[in-house]
């Protein structure tokens, strides 16, 4: 028995459909880091801080340098 062809669309319209429901699963850090930029060498200056919280939340303000304190919280 042949397959009609509005069924073959509507099945593979279903299947589409189950798999964008399905979603993107992604991993969430397993620490907190944060980090602070500073003008120059001497780290006396902050110019900007970014935050990678525990819930994956991305938080990021002024600028990036190649001056840097990092610190690294393991996450509950």
């Amino acid at each position: 028995m042949r397959l009609s062809k509005a069924f073959k669309i509507l099945a593979l319209s279903a299947v589409a459909a189950s798999a964008l429901a399905v979603g993107v699963a992604f991993a969430l850090p397993s620490h907190e880091v944060e980090t602070y930029y500073y003008s120059d060498a001497s780290h006396t200056q902050e110019v900007g801080h970014t935050l990678l919280s525990c819930n994956g939340h991305f938080f990021s303000n002024g600028v990036q340098t190649a001056y840097s304190d990092v610190t690294s919280t393991p996450c509950d």
